[in-house]
């Protein structure tokens, strides 16, 4: 479902012979551990798990379906990022007469914007959080219930759903309080890892993305790993990547349905790997926007970096430019062949330019691609994080920003 290419990685380095070396290695306990059940982190790659909860969450989804126009995903990082970048990238393709909505900062300007383009008497919220502590969520979920009760609107809990903790947080009490639906957040698994979970197929599903399709398409990936490390492409993507001793990664996506898969895949990057004064700084962009600005830097800056560029193979429906004599050798092109034109004159300038470059063509925006996709994603960075010597799974840095945080909101009047 895709397809890794890499060009000026230099596969005949002793450094690239050695990130190789470690990176099977490090596969192969990560496969061992897997098999034998040592670490529930490693769930995060358990596709049967998140077949169980799609079964499981069917009603809940049909009960939102058949009942809300509008349904606000609230949560904050890899809660959020999971399940929109999965709608975002498979958006052609969705058909629900629910609109999903993503809240995930207490920006008051945006959450006044947002509410202004639902009816309230329409609309259901999803609120996801692990630990059910999270300030932004139980902040937004509190919003969320004053508009509901300033608009006389009844019955709230029949139209708030949580996936927390059952017997712990804020988030259980407040679903108890109210006689929401709660649904189990898998244990042990940090939200920028949900990606197999019901924190993205719940709402995907909702939108309308066939969820079962996604699981495929991550399976698929995720058996190649246990079964065929010696050729692999999460093993190569993780060798490749360490082997280059280059502290950049810029992923540059060229649609713009890219562009939440991106932010998610940088989250990944820098919460997992950003530790203990190592790790790798992700920059993201959108093609062919940033020819006109970053690829300046990129191509005449500092040479630190690792590019990057993702693309589909086959898009459908593609509108044409007119046939006005005016526009010349653009005339009666499609945007597809524009936009493909830009993204390979950007991998060739890289290329020339002898930096090492990655292009992932997915063969098209079907659930089961993305799936393969976001697998490939997740294996590669723990991958490394492994050959780091890093837990890709903590987030100490990130802790103490959210306990500055409630600090301050409880002492300011």
């Amino acid at each position: 479902m895709i397809n890794v290419s890499y060009t000026n990685f230099n596969v005949v380095s002793e450094a690239y012979k050695i990130a190789q070396f470690a990176a099977k290695e490090v596969s192969s306990k990560i496969t061992l551990e897997l098999g034998q059940g040592q670490d529930d982190k490693y769930k995060i790659f358990c596709t049967n798990n998140a077949r169980k909860q799609i079964k499981h969450s069917k009603e809940i989804v049909n009960r939102i379906k058949d009942n809300f126009k509008d349904l606000i995903v609230i949560g904050m990082g890899g809660s959020v990022l999971n399940p929109e970048a999965l709608i975002n990238l498979n958006s052609n393709n969705l058909n629900s007469r629910t609109k999903v909505h993503f809240l995930n900062n207490t920006d008051p300007i945006y959450f006044r914007k947002l509410l202004s383009t639902i009816s309230l008497i329409n609309c259901a919220v999803l609120a996801i959080s692990n630990s059910g502590q999270t300030l932004e969520t139980n902040a937004l979920v509190g919003a969320m219930i004053s508009e509901f009760e300033k608009n006389n609107i009844k019955s709230i809990g029949n139209r708030f759903f949580f996936i927390t903790k059952p017997d712990s947080g804020i988030l259980s009490e407040i679903a108890a309080r109210i006689s929401a639906t709660l649904i189990e957040h898998m244990p042990n698994i940090s939200g920028r890892f949900s990606s197999l979970t019901n924190v993205t197929t719940l709402a995907a599903a909702v939108a309308g993305v066939e969820v079962e399709d996604y699981i495929d398409g991550a399976e698929g990936v995720i058996k190649d790993f246990l079964y065929n490390q010696e050729s692999n492409e999460a093993v190569y993507s993780a060798a490749a990547i360490f082997s280059t001793k280059k502290p950049i990664m810029v992923n540059i996506g060229y649609l713009q349905q890219f562009s939440s898969y991106l932010e998610w895949y940088s989250q990944i990057i820098a919460e997992s790997l950003g530790k203990n004064g190592g790790g790798l700084t992700p920059l993201r962009g959108l093609g062919p926007n940033d020819q006109h600005s970053m690829l300046q830097l990129y191509l005449e800056g500092p040479q630190d970096k690792i590019y990057s560029l993702f693309y589909v193979k086959d898009l459908k429906d593609v509108p044409k430019v007119c046939s006005f004599k005016e526009l010349s050798y653009i005339a009666e092109k499609s945007l597809s062949d524009i936009n493909t034109a830009n993204f390979l004159a950007t991998e060739s300038v890289l290329v020339n330019k002898q930096f090492p470059i990655r292009t992932i063509l997915l063969k098209d925006l079907s659930s089961r691609s993305i799936g393969s996709l976001v697998a490939h994603s997740m294996l590669e960075i723990v991958i490394l994080s492994h050959m780091m010597n890093i837990n890709p799974f903590n987030q100490p840095a990130v802790e103490f920003i959210k306990t500055k945080s409630m600090q301050l909101v409880a002492s300011s009047s």
